[in-house]
Order: C-alpha cells, then sequence, then structure tokens
C-alpha cells in the first residue's frame, strides 16, 4: 500500500490505518486536516496514484487479508472494517480478487510459496 509525503494526506492516511473502518468522507478529512477537499483528492492521485476511495479500499483488503489468514470470522471482520454485513465485504472481496475470501484462501495455501500469484 502506498503512503504519502505530504503530512496533510500523512494525517488522513495515518487515522485510517490505525481505524480501517471509519467511514469519514474525502470532505470530513478534509476539514480536519487544513486542506480543501479538492486538495486532498489531487494529493490522493499524485502521491498515491489513485483516488481516496482506492486507496481505503486497498487498505481495507490488506487489513482483512491478514486477519483471515489468521482465522477470524467473516463476519467479525467485515464488521470490523466498516462493512455493513459480511455479504457486502464478500461482494467487494470477490470484485477485487475474482473469489470470495474462502475460495481465495484455499486457493493461496496451495500455491507453491515460490510461485507469484496474480
Amino acid at each position: 500500500l502506498p503512503l504519502p509525503a505530504d503530512r496533510r494526506l500523512q494525517q488522513v492516511c495515518t487515522a485510517l490505518m490505525a481505524d480501517p473502518a471509519c467511514a469519514w468522507t474525502l470532505a470530513e478529512w478534509a476539514a480536519q486536516s487544513a486542506a480543501s477537499e479538492r486538495t486532498l483528492a489531487r494529493l490522493f492521485k499524485e502521491e498515491l496514484g489513485m483516488g481516496f476511495g482506492a486507496w481505503r479500499q486497498r487498505l481495507r483488503l490488506a487489513h482483512a487479508l491478514e486477519r483471515i489468514g489468521r482465522g477470524q470470522p467473516l463476519g467479525k471482520v467485515a464488521a470490523d472494517l466498516g462493512y455493513a454485513s459480511q455479504a457486502a465485504f464478500s461482494a467487494m472481496f470477490k470484485r477485487t480478487f475474482g473469489l470470495p475470501p474462502g475460495r481465495f484462501l484455499q486457493a493461496r495455501r496451495h500455491v507453491d510459496p515460490g510461485q507469484v500469484v496474480e
């Protein structure tokens, strides 16, 4: 997950890493970071190569993979990451990785550790 150099963007990203379930909009983050919403949106694209929503989703996915890998129940992972339901989380996961969480992890377990998975 790319991280920013700009201090205003660092504030936003650090806070989201501490609480990935936070549902604040970019406008709400702007009010807290001494930058306009437009400036934050531009900084996300310039420094991180993606928009705010995409970055937050990647952050949540990184947390999800780690937690699921430790055996946490999907419902708990979904709730902890701010999803309204396990079904909503699973749908997002499948859209991103092409497999539901359980099948994704099964596929990862059957890959040779030296093999790159794309």
